[in-house]
């Protein structure tokens, strides 16, 4: 066996590494597989019983893409995608972010939903990608969320599936740009309420009070 010492102290949040993957072989040029062997915060590890022909120790983060068919990777935050076939292989990486891309009209990003995503692999589509979801962040029904993509310059719903007992969201790309956890907007937010909220404070400042009946809204003079 051999024992390997690892200098550094990495995070998932300072490196964007979730874990490390290992491979030895008789190449120098093989990657690891998607398994997660150790931490990212580990400084050892050690081989296997090895031979003669297994000389070259690998290590890799697992979100590396090999190349075959059906390749799945787990990536940090607790995100996986499954890659119809990669041709070449490459990084992924899928990181939350601010969002920089307005929900569209009548919905609302979900907080802590909004992802940039890039590899440098070569792939054939599709990817299927699955996402978690705090639902405190939830306002009303889980089915209601959706998986939107960024595509040549609109959102575009891909939601294929929604796990409400382990929240989790699920879709189908073609490529990797923005992906976002939307919502439907809450009631009272928007254009409309903004603008009646407005009139109202005008009215109210002006001696009229806004009044809402069952023919709609009516302005009535204020009394004192």
């Amino acid at each position: 066996t051999v024992d390997i010492a690892i200098a550094g102290d990495a995070t998932d949040s300072a490196s964007g590494v979730d874990g490390y993957s290992i491979e030895w072989s008789t190449s120098a040029v093989t990657l690891p597989d998607t398994i997660k062997d150790m931490e990212e915060s580990d400084s050892a590890t050690t081989s296997p019983a090895l031979t003669p022909d297994d000389p070259n120790f690998t290590l890799a983060p697992p979100n590396v893409t090999p190349t075959g068919v059906n390749i799945s990777v787990s990536l940090p935050n607790d995100i996986d995608a499954v890659f119809d076939q990669v041709n070449c292989q490459g990084v992924l990486s899928i990181d939350q972010v601010p969002p920089v891309k307005s929900a569209p009209e009548g919905r609302v990003h979900l907080k802590n939903g909004y992802y940039e995503a890039f590899t440098d692999a070569c792939f054939d589509p599709q990817i299927t990608v699955t996402i978690p979801y705090n639902p405190i962040n939830v306002y009303d029904n889980e089915n209601d969320l959706r998986l939107i993509h960024w595509e040549g310059g609109v959102w575009v719903d891909r939601t294929t599936s929604i796990d409400t007992t382990n929240n989790r969201i699920t879709g189908v790309v073609d490529s990797f740009s923005p992906l976002a956890v939307t919502q439907p907007a809450p009631p009272g937010t928007g254009v409309k309420a903004n603008v009646l909220l407005a009139l109202a404070l005008l009215l109210i400042g002006g001696g009229l009070i806004l009044l809402r009946g069952n023919r709609g809204w009516t302005i009535s003079r204020k009394t004192i």
